[in-house]
């Protein structure tokens, strides 16, 4: 039921679009807060060196930067969360949307007087105007869209339609006319009761939830569920009520750092200091605690490399990057955590400074302060380090258990994930138009994953091949099968057409199948020089491989280099590429026979009606798909259509191999139709290459 709710409430329009606004903009509020950091960072060795080296104003290239993120993003998220909530209706530009948003937010946060308009106020524009900005553009977008529904005002029909982009601007002028009326009117209506600032109002509003002076540990508390749930629901919590946390806590502190400075003894137990230093480690949630449980429980991943990447930024109290990325926001895993975390670390906090184990407060840092750092600065003692280990100890500990239900929750989506995607590349490409690292679903982020793993497998060298023998009249081993495999780190043996599949879209598959010919072809190398004769290594060959000529490289440097005779390779291209029209495929088909290399066609008979490639290309075999051998015992027109093929290949002197025997009755049937060759678990799964060996020498040492 819980689950149901929080799904419900991720699909709220409004409230998604606030999310991915956040999101959109997190690589601004992620640099601004490094900006921050490296204006504000309390070294005063750092701060000497960097005005020795950039002058007196060094400070303004990160202020600069500050400005032009954090000092606007409330006009940024008006302008993004209005175009999300646009971008799906019909009939207009989602930018319209935008521009109204941010020309009525700047009607209501103007400050005006009497001597006229005082500018737009940098206050409101940054973090501190976040909460009004989300909630003016929200109103401002719904009343836009109403406007626009309105059959009264809708111009449509008196415009001509040959360029749309003029006529949605034209029949945009009303709409826009009155909704930036209607909150003029609210201005004049502010301004005539004498507000001449309408967003101090809201904020006090806001405030009046907290008592200003209130410095209790309930009082914090309270200041602090409200920031997680606010977080909880992607928005950002502190930014939101920035100016609360600084009217309530920041005068405390600067009263410590006064009465400290002066030889007196500091008072105020819970300033914006403590909190940042002692509750929200990491940033807020205290996600550094959350970072070393995810880096303690996984090996690999994204959740592990994520954790990596956010490490720096939670140093400097970043934790966007986690938050959204994770994500914690809208998850109802870690629901409990987020919130409980930062609370339980107030409440150590508080006991361990009320009872004298560590300092008061008596200084004033920075937020971006890194851990350890902070806890002896704002201190001016080693037991704030120690107390903030303490607490980071704490925090792991809670988040521990929920991050391994997140595991085992996201490893059996992926299995999930696996199984479709294994699937979707058993099929032929023609079946399905999207690529599968390019789809918006789990599936479509798992592909991503595994992308992005086999590069890292390929150049660890954790792939390898398998070989499975093809046995002529059940008695000698004539070829084996070159076969891929990998076994990924979390979700195990990763299907060879899901490998195959996913190195043609990044554009690995040129060199995974350089590779895989020739580790064939050495393997075969070194199995002569143990005293193997007359086997044939078969290699998988794609599609994508017959669009370059580095295939024609790759095949001559592996007989070169292993010193196998080139008859003793033989190349399996599947039956649709047999059937491709495409010239330089089958002059490159063409080459690779003058090499000296056997061509054979896989899968035959899955589908395909046309038998003309067998007459135009140079085949030497055709390997009989499943689709056909599996019931030839008891269905009579699979019997047939095996017979007459392999009759045809008889009269063609085509070399006829029947893949996935796996009864003795196949076998027997087999023996009966022809001269043909068997492949199979009737025989032997696919072998490591000591296996392998032993295999066919014991095979073909009875004969």
């Amino acid at each position: 039921m819980f689950n149901n709710l929080i799904l419900t409430l991720s699909n709220q329009r409004h409230l998604r679009a606030i999310q991915q606004s956040l999101l959109l903009n997190m690589p601004i509020m992620v640099i601004g807060s490094f900006a921050a950091v490296f204006i504000n960072l309390p070294l005063t060795e750092y701060q000497n060196l960097m005005n020795s080296l950039l002058g007196a104003n060094w400070k303004l290239l990160g202020t600069s930067i500050y400005s032009a993120s954090f000092g606007i993003i409330s006009l940024l998220l008006a302008g993004t969360i209005s175009y999300l909530l646009a971008e799906h209706q019909e009939g207009f530009h989602p930018l319209v949307a935008s521009i109204t948003a941010i020309s009525c937010l700047t009607i209501l946060i103007q400050p005006e007087s009497t001597q006229g308009f005082l500018g737009l106020p940098a206050h409101w524009l940054g973090i501190f105007g976040i909460f009004f900005s989300i909630i003016v553009t929200l109103l401002v977008t719904e009343i836009f869209f109403f406007i626009r529904s309105l059959e009264l005002i809708k111009l449509e029909a008196f415009f001509d339609n040959h360029d749309p982009l003029i006529a949605q601007s034209l029949t945009n002028i009303i709409p826009f006319g009155i909704t930036l009326a209607i909150f003029a009117i609210i201005k004049y209506i502010s301004l005539a009761y004498g507000i001449v600032d309408i967003c101090q109002p809201f904020y006090n509003l806001i405030k009046s939830l907290f008592t200003v002076g209130d410095s209790s540990l309930f009082a914090v508390l309270k200041y602090y569920f409200v920031v997680q749930i606010l977080w909880f629901f992607g928005i950002h919590g502190q930014n939101v009520l920035s100016s609360v946390l600084d009217d309530l806590y920041k005068i405390a502190a600067q009263q410590n750092l006064l009465a400290y400075s002066t030889g007196g003894q500091p008072t105020e137990i819970i300033t914006n200091v403590f909190i940042t230093t002692f509750a929200t480690i990491g940033g807020t949630g205290s996600t550094l605690c959350l970072i070393l449980a995810i880096l303690f429980t996984y090996r690999q991943g994204i959740p592990y490399r994520l954790a990596q990447i956010s490490v720096l930024p939670a140093i400097f109290n970043v934790s966007e990057i986690l938050i959204f990325g994770l994500p914690i926001a809208l998850n109802p895993i870690f629901l409990l955590p987020f919130i409980l975390t930062p609370l339980v670390l107030l409440c150590v906090a508080y006991l361990a400074t009320l009872i004298g184990l560590v300092p008061i407060t008596n200084n004033i840092i920075h937020w971006t302060t890194p851990p350890l750092l902070s806890g002896y600065l704002a201190t001016n003692s080693f037991s704030g380090i120690v107390l903030q280990c303490v607490n980071l100890g704490i925090g792991f500990a809670i988040y521990l258990p929920f991050v391994k239900i997140s595991k085992r929750q996201k490893q059996q989506e992926l299995e999930k994930s696996l199984t479709y995607l294994s699937e979707l590349a058993s099929v032929p490409k023609n079946m399905y138009s999207t690529n599968l690292i390019i789809r918006g679903d789990n599936a479509g982020k798992l592909a991503r994953l595994l992308a992005h793993d086999l590069k890292e497998a390929m150049e660890q060298k954790t792939l390898y091949l398998e070989y499975q023998p093809q046995v002529y009249q059940g008695k000698t081993v004539t070829g084996v099968e070159a076969l891929l495999r990998w076994n990924h780190y979390s979700l195990g043996k990763i299907p060879p057409s899901l490998v195959i599949m996913l190195a043609e879209e990044t554009g690995l598959i040129h060199s995974l199948g350089g590779w895989v010919l020739a580790t064939a072809c050495q393997q075969l190398a070194t199995w002569k020089k143990a005293g193997l004769e007359d086997v044939v290594m078969s290699v998988n060959i794609s599609v994508k491989q017959l669009t370059k000529d580095k295939i024609l490289e790759d095949v001559a440097k592996s007989i070169a280099t292993s010193g196998i005779n080139p008859y003793e390779l033989e190349l399996e291209i599947t039956e649709s590429i047999a059937l491709d029209n495409n010239h330089y495929t089958q002059k490159r088909l063409q080459t690779l026979t003058t090499l000296g290399v056997k061509i054979a066609i896989d899968d035959f008979g899955m589908g395909h009606s046309s038998l003309s490639y067998i007459k135009n290309l140079p085949i030497n075999t055709l390997k009989i798909d499943q689709s056909l051998s599996r019931d030839i015992t008891y269905n009579l027109h699979s019997r047939k259509m095996v017979t007459s093929i392999i009759e045809m290949c008889a009269s063609l002197n085509l070399k006829v191999i029947v893949e996935y025997i796996d009864k003795i009755e196949q076998q027997l049937l087999l023996d009966e139709l022809g001269d043909v060759h068997c492949q199979g678990y009737l025989y032997s799964p696919s072998l490591s290459p000591d296996r392998a060996l032993s295999y066919i020498q014991n095979m073909n040492n009875k004969k």
